[in-house]
C-alpha cells in the first residue's frame, strides 16, 4: 500500500474533517497552465526525481494555486525524509523543502478531477468551516487539492480532497 501523509483527525463534521498534519518533506514544481494541465505538466519531474533517486512513491499529490494558472505541485516524500537526507535534483525546478505542520479543514470527493467539481467542492468546504464559524487562514485562493490515485484507476473509485489551512483552538 501507497504511504500517505501522516495526520491525525482532530474532529469530524457530517460533512468534513478537521485533521492535524504532520511536518514533512516535499518535492515541489511550479508550473503554468489550466488546472488539469499544470498538474500533468508537474507530475512528471516530480516522478523523474523520486524514480531516479529510488524514492518511494507517496499520497496524494498536492496542488496549490499561486496565481491564475500558475500552481505548486508536489509530491509528499516517505515519512521520516529529512530535507538534508535527500539528493538535489537534476532538474533546477524541483525543490525540496520542509512544509511545516498545521491544521486543515479536509473534504472528501470521488470521481475525475475537473474544473467544475474542483470549484463545486471549494465552496461546499469554504461554507462549511463558515458555518462551523472556523477561521482560515489567509484568503481567497488559501487551498490545496490531493488526488490519492493514478489517472488509469476507475473514476468511480479515485479519492480527491479539498484541503484549507486554518487556525484550530479546540
Amino acid at each position: 500500500m501507497t504511504q500517505q501523509q501522516k495526520y491525525q483527525v482532530v474532529k469530524k463534521y457530517s460533512d468534513f474533517e478537521i485533521r492535524n498534519y504532520e511536518a514533512c518533506v516535499i518535492a515541489e514544481v511550479t508550473v503554468d497552465g489550466e488546472m488539469n494541465q499544470a498538474g500533468s505538466f508537474g507530475f512528471r519531474p516530480l516522478f523523474n526525481y523520486i524514480s531516479k533517486n529510488n524514492i518511494s512513491m507517496t499520497a496524494p499529490v498536492l496542488q496549490v494555486p499561486v496565481k491564475t494558472n500558475v500552481w505548486n505541485i508536489s509530491f509528499v516524500m516517505p515519512s521520516g525524509s529529512k530535507v538534508s537526507d535527500l539528493p538535489i535534483s537534476d532538474n533546477e525546478s524541483v525543490q525540496v523543502k520542509e512544509l511545516p505542520q498545521g491544521f486543515y479543514a479536509c473534504l472528501k470527493f470521488k470521481g475525475n478531477y475537473t474544473n467544475k467539481k474542483l470549484e463545486n467542492n471549494i465552496e461546499l468546504l469554504k461554507n462549511a468551516i463558515n458555518r462551523e464559524n472556523i477561521k482560515e487562514i489567509g484568503s481567497g485562493d488559501n487551498w490545496r487539492s490531493a488526488r490519492f490515485d493514478p489517472p488509469f484507476k476507475p473514476a468511480f473509485l479515485k479519492r480527491n480532497e479539498i484541503q484549507i489551512p486554518i487556525i484550530w483552538k479546540d
